[in-house]
């Protein structure tokens, strides 16, 4: 058995000092000016030059502890003219920011409010809400500016699971309207990138799939190019979860690897571009395909990583695919510090976690040179243990907030991640072509369209096998972190042939117990039609 090299990753320390500082604001019931946890943190790193590397990397951690405090508080601040702060909101107006959707006859979008009404005049304001809009006079788009004249509803004190998703992204309200009660005063407001180019180019991609793919298929393509899948029905989006594909649907690393490496493929090898060149062209792209995706978690995570990975030899350095997943993380958080109670999020840097971590080990114990063969078994059982080492890492993450454990994932990965490479391929291909030409266009979407057959034959199929995915009741947090303790420390007994991780792996198996204890009483078995049987 092949001794996989120790980790060296010091911004991983980093970055889970700073997201501690940020757990630690929403435990701790008091307030401390932001100024003053940022000049401690700036003085602990002065203090530490100079000093022995124990003392200095411990002052360190502290330092970015406090940052991480300090981002959060900071994020919780809000400004005087916030919509909340005003006694009494006649109505409101604010900027579509994001891309909107239309469902069920309804539009939804999020607004950033400009100014609201307090009974005698518009006055400045600030704010995100989201807003339920149906039948206006003229179909929601980014950059629009709209007049309502109502009232939002506070979400401060909402509690239940999509009000902490608003939450999460910063919203503080909720708006139902219609179009008696709206005006639309301006259509040429927010960033002029999104609203020229890439909100365009995203609804000519989605006409360019649905007019082509009508039904199942295109709801599917359209999410794996522009996640979410929100086309898709209910039923079959349960379907992809209960059998651990979910993911293609979210647009997360393996669409970014995709494209990154076909891209560069086609700058270095076809069009005979330098490295510099390449890898500068690549980068744009990912920014612009971010963008496209509307910056989700997982994409930021892939994208920044991958920037990271290919600018190493540019810098004469060796890639840490540990540390770029480390400082991606910590990048996100600067900005978006509530991205760290997202699910995406979460699942995001879990998987990518367990495949760095655990997939060299794993593959260590069953071939010391597994990695770097190229035959077709080889290859075959590399995507198996890919993805066991993913669902590894995300298992307690993903029963935590889904609250079930798919057993058959490993399966239906073996026989649907081939396929993504091609789908995505030829849906970008395809709808680019459609643009231009759309007979040929269509034809190209149709043929991926056997294709789409394909993955959503697999996961009907593969659904309706029994105990394709376990119910489990909610873990407490202790069980997660006693977990990860377990599992990434304790492995290395096995590959490294040592004892010295017995005692965090045996306090991480404790941690299980207690912390599943107060949960294994309580059982949920899913019913033909749907719901659910609970079992005390």
């Amino acid at each position: 058995m092949a001794r996989p090299t120790k980790v060296y990753a010091p911004i991983l320390w980093l970055t889970i000092a700073f997201i501690l500082g940020i757990i630690s604001v929403g435990y701790f019931q008091f307030t401390v000016p932001i100024p003053i946890i940022i000049s401690f943190a700036i003085l602990l790193s002065i203090l530490s030059f100079g000093t022995k590397t124990g003392y200095k990397s411990v002052a360190i951690l502290f330092a970015f502890f406090a940052l991480g405090f300090a981002r959060m508080e900071l994020d919780s601040i809000r400004p005087a003219t916030h919509w909340t702060n005003f006694k009494y909101v006649r109505s409101v107006r604010g900027i579509i920011s994001n891309f909107p959707e239309y469902s069920e006859n309804r539009w939804s979008a999020e607004m950033k409010l400009i100014s609201v009404h307090n009974g005698e005049q518009f006055m400045p304001s600030s704010g995100n809400i989201r807003i339920y809009f149906r039948e206006p006079e003229k179909s929601l788009a980014y950059g629009q500016l709209w007049e309502f004249s109502t009232a939002p509803m506070s979400i401060e004190h909402k509690t239940g699971n999509y009000y902490k998703y608003l939450k999460r992204k910063n919203i503080d309200g909720i708006i139902w309207t219609t179009a008696e009660q709206s005006m639309l005063l301006d259509e040429d407001r927010g960033n002029i990138l999104l609203r020229k180019i890439i909100a365009p180019l995203r609804n000519k991609i989605t006409m360019a799939v649905m007019n082509s793919l009508p039904g199942e298929r295109g709801a599917l393509l359209e999410g794996m190019l522009l996640g979410g899948g929100r086309k898709l029905s209910p039923q079959t989006k349960s379907f992809f979860a209960d059998t651990g594909v979910i993911h293609i649907l979210a647009v997360s690393g393996l669409h970014i690897g995709i494209i990154a490496f076909a891209l560069l493929w086609l700058l270095r090898t076809k069009i005979k571009l330098s490295y510099i060149w390449s890898v500068g062209i690549m980068v744009i792209i990912l920014m612009g395909y971010s963008l496209l995706v509307q910056l989700r978690p997982s994409v930021l995570r892939a994208s920044i990583m991958m920037v990271f990975l290919l600018s190493a030899p540019l810098v004469h350095r060796k890639s840490n695919p540990l540390n770029a997943l480390a400082a991606a993380g910590l990048f996100i958080l600067l900005f978006r510090p509530t991205d760290i109670y997202s699910p995406g999020f979460q699942l995001s840097f879990a998987a990518a976690g367990g495949i760095i971590y655990l997939f060299p080990r794993i593959s260590a114990f069953f071939d010391r040179d597994l990695i770097i063969r190229k035959n077709i078994s080889a290859r075959a059982l590399q995507l198996i243990l890919v993805t066991i080492s993913a669902q590894l890492g995300t298992a307690p993450i993903a029963i935590f907030h889904f609250n079930k454990f798919q057993l058959i994932a490993p399966i239906s990965n073996f026989f649907i991640i081939p396929v993504v490479m091609p789908v995505i391929s030829a849906g970008f291909i395809g709808a680019i072509i459609w643009m231009i030409i759309p007979s040929v266009g269509k034809t190209i979407l149709s043929i991926d369209g056997l294709l789409l057959d394909y993955i959503l034959f697999v996961v009907k199929t593969l659904s309706k096998f029994p105990y394709s995915f376990i119910p489990i009741a909610k873990p407490l947090l202790t069980a997660i972190f006693g977990y990860f303790i377990f599992v990434f420390i304790g492995i290395n007994i096995i590959w490294h042939r040592t004892w010295k991780t017995i005692v965090p792996a045996s306090i991480g198996i404790l941690l299980i117990l207690t912390g599943m204890s107060n949960s294994l009483h309580r059982i949920y078995f899913p019913a033909v039609d749907g719901s659910a049987v609970y079992i005390s």
